[in-house]
């Protein structure tokens, strides 16, 4: 469902950018609202939610989702988006109708994924601190006030301001499509890197462990630069005329660290 919802991004991309390239006109209005509808909604959400209820329980030692979040939500997810984009694409304007009740129950199903996503983690089995996991939990933070934002813009009966849209633009992208990429990157890069230290070892010699791979203080710090870039591009989204070089600056010095960190792994 995930790589559908990225072919329909890439179909509604093209149709932008065929109308800002060449002047071709659009088939309906509605596209520029679809195009970051299925990329974050559908592709980004629906990939975030197929790779949690496999990887959350394995990497973070926490109960399974439960079975019908697991084998549901994601399809719910996608046939609401289905009904949204056919809500829109037939006129409606997105308040007090189909697509305003679409709209709504998306960002529920979304908020209670990252509700139960957090209540799992709080029961996980081990109780060391895990960098990775506040990853995960600003991750799920942000998706919180992302549905909140969207559903209440929705279902308003007068559209909020247009740094509303921005600010939930920019928690579901950095915030919790950022916040939880990097999050599983400090889990599978450095289990990677071990278990192929550990296959090219001579029996009875151990491979550095994930720890000595990567430290806990680099993820830690890469992670309180992240947590500064999202607080200023959430600020930037209300108060842009200030803000927008420093916000620019924090978020590459966050993707900066990031990378180091990455080649840190390879260069073990």
């Amino acid at each position: 469902l995930a790589v559908l919802s990225l072919l329909v991004t890439v179909i509604l991309a093209v149709m932008l950018g065929s109308l800002f390239g060449w002047g071709i006109a659009l088939p309906s209005s509605a596209v520029p609202s679809l195009h970051p509808g299925w990329g974050l909604l559908g592709w980004t959400g629906l990939l975030v939610l197929g790779v949690g209820f496999e990887l959350v329980p394995m990497l973070q030692l926490t109960p399974p989702y439960p079975r019908p979040v697991a084998r549901y939500l994601g399809l719910s997810i996608f046939l609401l988006l289905v009904g949204w984009s056919v809500a829109l694409w037939s006129g409606d304007e997105g308040r007090g109708g189909m697509a305003a009740f679409f709209a709504v129950l998306m960002a529920a199903a979304y908020f209670a994924f990252a509700v139960i996503t957090v209540a799992l983690q709080r029961r996980r089995k081990r109780r060391i601190p895990d960098v990775t996991l506040d990853f995960w939990r600003a991750g799920m933070a942000s998706l919180m006030l992302a549905s909140v934002i969207w559903a209440a813009g929705t279902a308003s009966p007068t559209r909020l301001p247009e740094s509303m849209d921005i600010l939930a633009g920019v928690l579901a992208l950095f915030g919790f499509a950022g916040s939880v990429t990097s999050g599983m990157l400090y889990k599978i890069m450095p289990f990677l890197a071990w278990f192929h230290l550990q296959s090219m070892c001579p029996p009875g010699v151990l491979a550095p462990n994930m720890k000595q791979i990567l430290p806990d203080r680099l993820q830690r710090r890469q992670f309180v630069a992240q947590l500064i870039a999202l607080a200023l591009l959430c600020a930037t989204a209300i108060w842009p005329g200030p803000l927008v070089y420093p916000a620019a600056l924090a978020l590459a010095v966050a993707a900066v660290l990031l990378h180091w960190n990455l080649i840190l792994i390879v260069r073990a």
